[in-house]
């Protein structure tokens, strides 16, 4: 956090990204920029919260380590539901979901597959557009800083 407050205080403008370890708490990371960068954030603007999930292997672990899936996505904005691709069974995806809601009910629950590039436009623009007011990435060339 010191290295960022630094970096962007010499003259930095622009976007930092922040993808913590999959242990990581979501909410203690932003908390984390409180600490560092004060109540305001300074010139910082936060960006929504986004967490993505397994949901090719989702059902699997929820009830090995349910408490980290509740702490990861108990507190985020977006819950982004990664590997699309590999679920064919659109009932197990009813139940992520319902899983995921009950855990959030605020969030908003996205499909994604990172695999084929499904979805990742969406996450710049929930980055960029939603939160930050800066631009839209409708199709490839519209912002030439991003190769999505």
């Amino acid at each position: 956090m010191t290295a960022i407050r630094d970096n962007w205080f010499e003259g930095g403008e622009g976007v930092v990204l922040i993808e913590p370890t999959g242990i990581a708490i979501p909410y203690r990371v932003k908390g984390r920029f409180t600490e560092v960068f004060g109540e305001g954030y300074g010139s910082f603007e936060i960006a929504p919260l986004i967490v993505l999930v397994d949901g090719y292997k989702f059902l699997e672990f929820v009830d090995t380590i349910d408490e980290l899936i509740e702490r990861q996505t108990k507190d985020v904005e977006y819950i982004m539901i990664n590997k699309m691709d590999l679920i064919e069974d659109m009932e197990k995806l009813d139940k992520i979901k319902a899983i995921i809601r009950r855990i959030n009910p605020k969030a908003e629950i996205r499909e994604m597959s990172a695999k084929f590039g499904e979805g990742i436009r969406e996450i710049v623009n929930i980055i960029m557009k939603e939160s930050l007011g800066l631009f839209d990435l409708k199709e490839e060339g519209s912002s030439p800083d991003i190769d999505a």
